[in-house]
């Protein structure tokens, strides 16, 4: 899409050309998710096969492409464990990596916004999967790829 927009507006910056591409594909429908979210409730568990297949479900989101369809999934398992067991500390491990992962990499650098720009678009070029595109931006930009011990999650606190 970014490509395109080249080819349309050749006179754009490349970070006003991945901003539009950005909000065209965020303006796309996204399927619903809700009967599958309802479907794995703690309550539904119970169910003859059901954990097995929301187990199957699960695993399957986590590997996902996208990091709205990881997250639904770390939801969903959120609920099945009692707060401070060992499950659901590892569940929320995965969800403070993730939330690391989306808000260190969609940071605004001003001056390197072109530059930064480039390093999404190459890494979206080589890979399907968002959480790798988060992953080369946050290594463009000398962070960790794991969040460190004193980094506070904003978007999941608690």
């Amino acid at each position: 899409m970014v490509d395109a927009l080249a080819v349309a507006s050749p006179s754009q910056s490349l970070a006003t050309r991945g901003t539009e591409a950005i909000g065209v594909l965020a303006a796309q429908a996204i399927p619903p998710l809700q009967p599958m979210s309802k479907a794995c409730r703690l309550e539904q568990l119970n169910l003859p096969g059901r954990r097995a297949a929301c187990e199957a479900l699960v695993a399957r989101m986590e590997q996902s492409s996208t990091v709205l369809t990881q997250s639904l999934a770390i939801s969903m398992q959120e609920r099945w464990w009692p707060a401070g067991s060992p499950q659901r500390e590892v569940v929320r491990a995965k969800r403070r990596r993730l939330d690391y992962l989306m808000t260190m990499s969609s940071r605004i650098r001003w001056w390197r916004m072109n530059r930064d720009m480039a390093v999404r678009i190459d890494a979206a070029r080589k890979t399907d999967r968002e959480e790798d595109v988060e992953l080369a931006m946050i290594k463009s930009c000398g962070l960790p790829p794991e969040p460190p011990m004193d980094w506070k999650d904003t978007l999941h606190s608690g």
